[in-house]
C-alpha cells in the first residue's frame, strides 16, 4: 500500500468494479493478489483505490493480443472445428 494522493481521485470497491466492468469480488481478488494498491482508513472496512491505479489495472487486463497470439488462437479454433466435423469411425 502507498499513500493516497488526492481524495477526489479515490474510488470505492463498487466504483472501481464499474470502471473495469468486473464484479466487486474481482476487485477484492486483485487486491489479495497484489495487482491493485488500496487504502483502509482507521475505523472503516472500506477499501479505497487511486483512480490511476485502477486505470493502470484496466490497461493490463485488456491489453490487445499480439499478432502471434491472435494467429495461434485462430489456428487452435480451426483445429477444434475441424475435429468436430470429422465423420465418426465405424
Amino acid at each position: 500500500m502507498s499513500t493516497a494522493s488526492d481524495p477526489k481521485k479515490l474510488l470505492r470497491v463498487g466504483e472501481a468494479a464499474e470502471l473495469l466492468g468486473v464484479s466487486p469480488h474481482t476487485i477484492r481478488k486483485a487486491c489479495t493478489d497484489g495487482r491493485l494498491n488500496y487504502w483502509i482508513f482507521p475505523g472503516s472496512w472500506d477499501r479505497l483505490f487511486d483512480r490511476a491505479d485502477v486505470v493502470a489495472l484496466r490497461e493490463s487486463m485488456f491489453r490487445p493480443a499480439t499478432k502471434l497470439a491472435a494467429q495461434r488462437a485462430r489456428a487452435a479454433h480451426a483445429r477444434a472445428v475441424k475435429a468436430t466435423m470429422r465423420e465418426p469411425r465405424q
